[in-house]
């Protein structure tokens, strides 16, 4: 075994000798095949010779013909192997196991080894992608076992040689190089990309109100009551020729005596990612490549944004939009998480996972899987793979349960492989009579394939969603959704930080003393801030850390950072409130406006408490929708804390929203106070319940 691993790295490491020992090794290798041909025609004249010379001649002038009839279909087939389907990259001959099978006791089976022999050759590898009996592919390996290279190397040959159009779904946002370099349309959600759950797209509504119960179940983690209450509600809106906004459906479910505390965290947790859908994404899926990038969501809004997308694409194939067969490739690098959960559920259906493999064979597009989790694969899909390459596999499990029946040479291979090394196998190559897996050194994209396909792509940039509709409260009781007042007298306070700026004051608040790292690894999750450039500087352009320490808001010690008093009135609620002390009232109130300030801290919104005489206990600001480096002013809300609803106290507070021109918010802890407030504004503004 050792002696094979042995051989296998010499020759790999030894593979386009260059130079002197290039040409040596090829002249030693001619001598050879000369010696062959010489020895061979020695031995066919020592036997003819007693023949006769006519005979003799004929005799040699068969031999040597069939010596080249062997020579040149070796290299007829070497060339066509080359030349033929989608490059890979090298290929090396191998050792490896043949078995014969042998039944024992009730019905169990061994295979006892047979005999060790030498497969493979040493050459380029290409795929015959077309002619697979099915179109999906897996791809596994650890953490720098060179499988995004692998993915990245196959999607982008299958795009530019074969025509192939690609829907990545990017779960950790790890992509994006790619697809700049590619000019692939980047699809940032929820910047601008959402997903419309109740629109109906043609189809029945019994089947669409299905299908959002299948998603809440799944993705958003409803319990099967919930979502068949969410269903009930949706086609009453049907019923009346209505698609809901999620808000509109929340109010429905979840307003007045309906309320339900639980529900409405779970609505809105998923609030973010849904809403306005571009009708520019379906036109453009089957005319270019597009990367749909999660970053910076959790993981509840993945699982949503992935398992809808899925669930559409079945729909786009399955519902007569799509003719013949589509060269076509959905990507999943680590996506195929989002359905996990499904094989869990109570659901009694075909998986989507199950549909895409059977509509995948059906209309020809392909689904790319590629993970490191090997466990929570869904084995039909493993099962299904006409492609499968196996990178290094640190965890030893693999091997113990031995998933792809693999046999001690390649289990060692597999062991030993360097980076961007894998077994390839391949049912095309099953079906034609190869039992064994190709060991194959994936080659990189040549400069000029990037250059070739960056060209095949027009460069496109969707506009980023600005939706002026009203979000789910941050409170879990019931709320009035009004309209905006797009014109007021709350300018931002002089010296406010930009959003980038806020965020990295909010990382540090929450993170005191911790190093960059996790600072950083925080605001993305919380989805903050996720450009790296913001995060780390470009091309000498200070980072957002940088900027915050020149103005005197944070400082470092040790590599950990920390807010100072400058950067602490921003962003710790006991500064914000401070500075209305001489109207705070009791400490109830106090604590009321350090969890309003918490819970829009979650958004990002920047919060003060104003000076001016009969302002608003908070003023919040939120992020501008179009211009992620501003505040929306004309987004701005007045927030009135209420531990009691004394009539006086509360009227005095009426005419705050006229008197500023912004949209009034009370909030309070208790919900007799909330309703009672209510009924003395008349249900005009929003209520907020912490």
């Amino acid at each position: 075994m050792d002696d094979a691993l042995g051989r296998l790295r010499g020759v790999i490491d030894g593979y386009g000798r260059t130079g002197f020992t290039s040409v040596v090794f090829g002249a030693l290798k001619s001598a050879i095949v000369i010696l062959k041909i010489l020895l061979l025609n020695l031995i066919a004249l020592f036997l003819l010779h007693f023949m006769g010379s006519g005979v003799m001649i004929i005799g040699l002038i068969a031999l040597n013909a069939a010596i080249a009839l062997k020579l040149g279909q070796n290299r007829i087939r070497k060339a066509l192997r080359e030349r033929k389907g989608l490059l890979l990259g090298t290929s090396f001959e191998h050792f490896t196991e043949t078995y014969s099978n042998s039944e024992v006791g009730s019905g169990s089976v061994i295979r006892p080894s047979n005999r060790v022999v030498k497969v493979g050759e040493n050459g380029k590898y290409s795929i015959d992608y077309q002619n697979e009996p099915n179109p999906h592919v897996l791809i596994v390996g650890s953490t720098s076992s060179g499988k995004t290279t692998t993915m990245l190397t196959f999607i982008s040959r299958a795009s530019l040689h074969a025509g192939t159009r690609i829907l990545m779904i990017d779960w950790n946002g790890e992509n994006e190089t790619w697809a700049k370099a590619t000019n692939a349309t980047i699809w940032k959600v929820p910047e601008n990309l959402k997903i419309n759950l109740f629109k109906l797209n043609g189809m029945d509504k019994e089947a669409r109100a299905s299908m959002v119960e299948e998603n809440l179940i799944v993705a958003a983690r409803m319990t099967p009551l919930q979502a068949v209450k969410a269903k009930g509600t949706l086609l009453d809106f049907y019923s009346k020729g209505v698609e809901p906004s999620l808000p509109e459906l929340w109010e429905a479910l979840c307003s007045g005596e309906k309320k339900s505390h639980l529900l409405s965290y779970r609505l809105m947790a998923i609030q973010r990612v849904i809403g306005y859908e571009p009708a520019e994404f379906w036109s453009r899926v089957l005319e270019g490549n597009n990367v749909i990038n999660l970053a910076g969501l959790n993981e509840n809004e993945k699982a949503l944004v992935t398992y809808s997308i899925l669930q559409r694409i079945c729909e786009f194939f399955d519902g007569g939009k799509v003719t013949g067969k589509q060269k076509f490739m959905v990507v999943l690098d680590e996506a195929w998480q989002a359905l996990r959960s499904e094989k869990n559920s109570s659901l009694a259906h075909e998986s989507t996972i199950e549909k895409i493999v059977r509509l995948g064979r059906k209309y020809g597009f392909g689904v790319v899987i590629s993970t490191q989790q090997l466990d929570d694969l869904p084995q039909v899909f493993a099962n299904s793979s006409a492609l499968t390459m196996l990178h290094n596999y640190r965890d030893i499990s693999i091997y113990a349960k031995n998933a792809f029946n693999l046999n001690p040479f390649e289990i060692a291979y597999l062991r030993s492989a360097a980076q961007g090394e894998a077994l390839v196998f391949d049912r095309h190559l099953a079906q034609l009579g190869q039992w064994w897996p190709e060991y194959v050194k994936i080659a990189p994209l040549t400069g000029e394939e990037k250059i070739r396909l960056a060209g095949m792509n027009s460069e496109y940039a969707p506009e980023i969603i600005d939706e002026t509709q009203q979000k789910i409260s941050l409170g879990n009781a019931a709320m009035k959704v009004g309209k905006s007042v797009r014109s007021h007298g709350m300018p931002l306070p002089e010296g406010a930080p930009t959003p980038g700026e806020h965020a990295g004051l909010l990382g540090i608040y929450r993170n005191q003393g911790k190093d960059l790292g996790t600072i950083v690894s925080f605001i993305k999750k919380k989805g903050w801030l996720t450009s790296a450039n913001s995060l780390y500087g470009y091309k000498g352009k200070p980072s957002v850390f940088d900027t915050l320490i020149s103005r005197g808001m944070v400082k470092v010690a040790n590599d950990c950072y920390a807010l100072t008093e400058t950067g602490m009135v921003w962003v710790d609620p006991n500064a914000i409130i401070s500075v209305q002390s001489d109207k705070l009232g009791s400490e109830q109130h106090k604590q009321l406006l350090a969890k309003l300030i918490d819970q829009l801290h979650d958004n990002n919104m920047l919060t003060v408490s104003r000076k001016e005489k009969h302002s608003f206990d908070i003023v919040a600001y939120p992020v501008n929708a179009r211009k992620k480096s501003l505040w929306d002013t004309n987004g701005a809300k007045g927030y009135e804390a209420q531990t009691s609803a004394r009539k006086d106290s509360v009227n005095e507070n009426i005419d705050k929203s006229e008197r500023w021109k912004i949209p009034m918010v009370w909030v309070s802890d208790n919900e007799e106070v909330l309703s009672e407030i209510k009924s003395i504004t008349g249900d005009k503004n929003e209520y907020v319940l912490i």
